[in-house]
């Protein structure tokens, strides 16, 4: 039986622009409302995902990008972030003004392929970084704005061209944790999930265009960003950790993670207290 198929993998930038493998089911609509996928009022709306348009050699290209402060969306590396890169959110076009890219790992010489761009309005919503430990089996939910595919045998796909540039999502596991993902002249430290296709009830992989995406963890009932699409293989897609490098992010938001936050509301609230005790 043939069945359609959402994907996410490489969107644009070099060589990698011309290399996707895996598959997703193409769920468009939102987000589950029941079990252990439910969103509790987390939609694709308020997901902070969005289609990045990027150039490469002269040549438009679709990617996706998460919102993770106000003014700020995280991206693969390879997906580029020139001026002329944007995102076009409820009809309003946010474009890049200044990029960033994270030194490399210690004992490494290349950069993580990751990529933090600076838009120049205010984002509808943005996304708490999963700063905990990304182990084996969690469940994750993946968003991204790839290409659509049939999955016609079990490691055959047909691919559908120009389908990338719709928000789609799907579901799966973390299969392997804590490894290094050398590829397209990046070094990162990544997690994958496997292609399982009846594993979770939305089984999903990536494909072309969802290279920026995200993939989310539930924390404490909060859907937060554990990892950042970067390649995908035959079974597999893997993303770049976000725990990893959730300092580096933060030390250019200036958001701190909930955990800090929280902190230090409750010392503003005591020193307001002892104030007014005075």
């Amino acid at each position: 039986m043939r069945r359609s198929f959402v994907c996410i993998a490489f969107a644009a930038g070099a060589s990698l622009a011309t290399a996707a493998w895996a598959i997703a089911p193409g769920q468009t609509g939102e987000l589950p409302q029941i079990g252990e996928w439910s969103g509790d009022n987390w939609s694709l709306q308020t997901a902070g995902v969005y289609q990045w348009n990027t150039t490469w050699n002269s040549n438009w290209y679709v990617g996706s990008a998460v919102a993770v402060a106000p003014n700020y969306l995280l991206t693969a590396g390879h997906v580029n972030g020139n001026t002329t890169d944007y995102a076009t959110i409820n009809g309003e076009r946010y474009s890049a003004v200044e990029s960033f890219t994270p030194p490399a790992d210690p004992g490494f010489s290349q950069s993580p392929d990751l990529r933090l761009i600076k838009v120049d309005k205010t984002l509808p919503v943005y996304n708490e970084l999963f700063t905990g430990l990304v182990a084996s089996t969690t469940p994750v939910t993946l968003i991204g704005y790839g290409q659509t595919g049939e999955d016609n045998a079990w490691a055959s796909v047909i691919w559908t061209a120009g389908t990338e540039g719709v928000q789609r999502w799907g579901t799966n596991k973390v299969a392997s944790t804590s490894q290094r993902l050398n590829s397209g002249g990046y070094s990162s430290s990544a997690f994958s999930v496997a292609y399982l296709k009846n594993d979770t009830p939305y089984e999903a992989l990536a494909a072309g265009g969802d290279s920026g995406g995200g993939i989310f963890i539930k924390n404490n009932d909060t859907w937060q960003l554990a990892g950042i699409i970067t390649n995908s293989g035959t079974m597999n897609t893997w993303a770049v950790s976000i725990p990893v490098y959730a300092d580096w992010i933060q030390s250019i938001t200036q958001i701190p993670e909930p955990s800090a936050l929280a902190t230090l509301t409750m010392l503003a609230l005591l020193m307001r207290r002892r104030k007014a005790q005075r």
